[in-house]
């Protein structure tokens, strides 16, 4: 109960603050998202590209065993070949 409290409070001091300093959250809000479209993005989007080209290709399929929690052996090989097969069909409608 008393961490809803804290919580609640804080929440509520938040909310004042920004209505009280609507200029200086602007501002930290600019920043932020300025901060994340030339840094953070730019770094992850290669992890991204990577991942995403391991679980299509089928790299990263384990069967469930291990890993972040198994999440990866949920997806069903024939159908990720399926998926990547109707790709390159598409894929050579456009060359």
């Amino acid at each position: 109960m008393m961490k809803k409290m804290m919580s609640l409070a804080a929440v509520l001091a938040a909310g004042t603050l920004l209505l009280l300093r609507p200029e200086a959250a602007a501002e930290a809000v600019r920043d932020g998202l300025s901060l994340c479209a030339r840094t953070v993005i730019p770094s992850l989007f290669p992890f991204f590209v990577v991942v995403s080209l391991l679980l299509r290709l089928g790299l990263l399929l384990n069967g469930g065993g291990g890993g972040a929690g198994g999440a990866a052996g949920d997806i069903d090989p024939a159908a990720l070949r399926a998926d990547i097969g109707m790709q390159a069909y598409a894929l050579a409608d456009h060359l």
